[in-house]
Parts: C-alpha cells; structure tokens; sequence
C-alpha cells in the first residue's frame, strides 16, 4: 500500500529539517500546498522530493487542504504539519496498519505541548484511504470527518486507532506569536461566526483564542454575546450545550468573560452547570473560584474531585493544577506538612510548572 503525506506550507524553513527527520518512511509521495512562503520552504520541499502547488492564502484551511488532497495519487493519506513531529516508531506502526484490510481510516493520538511544561493529549483523524469523496470543512479547525466517517459507511470498512504518539508544537506560545497566529484566528473566526452564529463550537474557539493571548476585551465581548444567545428561546446554541463535551470548558470561558467578581463567575457556573456534562475544567475553574472567595473547604473538596476526574486531555487539570490549590489551602490553614505532600506530587506531576517550582522552594528545602 503506498501513501501520501499531504501538508500546507508557509514559511517553514526552520521546522522542516527535523520535520522531514521525524517523517523519514511515512510516505511515498510528499503533496504540499504552499500558501506564500518566502523563506527557503519551497526549495527544502523541492530537494525533498516533494510536488508543490503554490496558492494564494484565502482564509481557508479547508480549501487548501482539500488542494493538497487533490495532489495525492496513493493508497491512503496521511495528513501532517511542519510543527508536529512523529515520535520514534510511528513510521513502522504507520506501514503495518495499512495493511489491514478491513480498516479505513486511524486516530492518530497527539500531544499537543504548551507552555510552563504542560501539555494537552487528543486523538485527530489524520490517516485514512484516498477517496474523491473525502474532503475538508471549516475554514479554520478545519475536520474531514463527516466525509470519513461517509466512506466508512458506504465501503463497510472500520476505523481504528495508532498508539504512536505525535507531538505538536503550534501550541507553544513562541511558535504561535512567530506565525502571527493571534490576528490570523481571530479574524478567520469572526467570520466564521458572521457567517453561521448558531455554530456553538466557532464560539468556543473563538474564547479560548482571546483567553490563551489575554484578550480581555474579546473575551468580555464573545462572552456576553454567546450568553446572550444561549438564553434566547429562538436560537439553536441552547439545544447544543449539553451534548458537546467541551461545555463545561465552555461555562468556564463564559464565567470568565462576563463575570466581574469571582461571586458573579460562581452564579453563572451554579446556574448553568445542569445544561452541561461536568468535566475537570468546570471542577477546577469552580473550585478556584471557591477559594478566592474564602470557601475553603468546598474548595478543597471540589479540588479533591478533580484528581479523582477522568483525565480529559489537559493532564494537569487532574494533576499539578488542583494539587496546588490544595497545596495554597493546607498553607492558608496552618497545615504546613499537609502542604509539603502536596506540593511534592505537584513538582512530581508537573517539575517544570512554574508554581510548583516556587512553592517547592518555599517548601522543601
């Protein structure tokens, strides 16, 4: 079976030496859509090997996923970027599972690294059988499941998953602000949701990007307009909440945005929690949000609750994030050696982070 690896290129000329290491034997044919790159991409992917088409960028990563689709002439597709990087012994799982006859298309897991030594683990449907059928949506977060999951259906062929870890680096703030990231997104799902405001999960991404790059005033902005939205009869966003996964993670942003004081972030996360499925981000948000405002001992509880949680991608919200507070309550309550047990699970959990280094120090020397 041979396979195409299919990228979008701009401006990658510092990624793609290593790159081009991690992906050594994933593929038979290197398909890459540049969208304007002027920095010695192009001649790195010629002398590669690769077939390149250049293309305007439009502010669609649909659309020039789909160009690169279009390039591939092997048995299966794998798509990949020039920032994430597959671990040692992907390459020879990657050739062993196309030769399963009865399965389609792979969930390839990722670890997506962030700062402070923290990172955030999901599965993405990056590898699957070539098919005129297939094809991306969204113009960013841009998904070819809905295609996949049609072509699984129609061939009778199942889906089944990689254990190969891929790590990707878009997420560390350095990389993010070098490719100009936080204009970039904001702009492409403004109008996204100009487009289509019943779309809840356009909403979603749009606060988490104000979140991760400080925008307070998008945040309060996106914020008031989804709550206001989600509380109208007549609109459709309310029937969504409770079935995405990411709702409580959604509450949280919201509480964030519209919330003046932590009591009022607390109101609105009670009030609208029963609309959602609870997960680690809306237990560690309430529980921080309970210590702020001297609830100590709920908060410890509900602290408690989130080591017990199932790990929902963001491993430090099980881990290293409630250990700490639980490290600031046991100090707050004059119990030193409590805090010191604590805080050497949050170093052991986490020995790069930042407050559990300092706390460490203060604690353990």
């Amino acid at each position: 079976m041979t396979l195409s690896l299919c990228m979008v290129v701009r401006n990658e000329a510092d990624a793609l030496p290593r790159f081009l290491e991690a992906v050594r034997g994933c593929w038979d044919e290197l398909c890459v859509i540049d969208t304007g790159s002027d920095d010695g991409t192009i001649a790195l992917l010629k002398r590669a090997g690769a077939k390149i088409q250049e293309l305007p960028w439009n502010d669609d990563f649909a659309s020039a996923r789909n160009a690169s689709l279009h390039l591939a002439t092997s048995d299966w597709v794998l798509i990949l970027d020039p920032d994430e990087f597959p671990a040692d012994g992907f390459a020879q799982e990657l050739r062993r599972a196309l030769s399963r006859d009865e399965v389609g298309a792979y969930l390839l897991p990722f670890r997506n690294l962030l700062d402070g030594g923290h990172h955030r683990d999901c599965s993405l449907l990056r590898l699957f059988r070539r098919d005129a059928t297939i094809h991306f949506e969204h113009a960013i977060h841009e998904d070819a499941g809905r295609s996949v999951r049609a072509m699984l259906s129609a061939s009778g062929l199942t889906s089944s998953s990689l254990t190969t870890q891929v790590v990707h680096e878009g997420y560390l703030r350095a990389r993010a602000t070098s490719k100009g990231k936080q204009e970039r997104d904001r702009r492409i799902l403004s109008s996204a949701i100009d487009r289509d405001p019943d779309d809840l999960y356009l909403r979603f991404k749009l606060l988490e990007q104000a979140r991760f790059w400080g925008d307070n005033d998008l945040l309060e902005q996106t914020a008031l307009a989804t709550v206001a939205a989600l509380a109208d009869p007549k609109q459709a966003l309310a029937n969504d909440l409770p079935r995405v996964p990411w709702g409580g993670e959604l509450l949280t942003l919201l509480a964030e945005g519209v919330g003046r004081t932590p009591d009022d972030q607390l109101d609105l996360l009670t009030n609208w929690s029963p609309a959602v499925q609870t997960g680690p981000a809306l237990l560690l948000r309430r529980a921080e949000l309970l210590e702020q405002v001297g609830r100590l001992d709920e908060a410890a509880d509900v602290f408690r609750s989130c080591l017990d949680a199932q790990d929902d991608g963001t491993i430090q919200r099980t881990t290293s994030r409630p250990l700490l507070g639980l490290v600031r309550i046991a100090l707050l309550q004059g119990n030193t050696e409590e805090a010191r047990v604590f805080c050497r699970r949050a170093l052991d959990c986490a020995p790069d982070d930042p407050e559990a280094r300092y706390a460490a120090q203060m604690l353990l020397q």
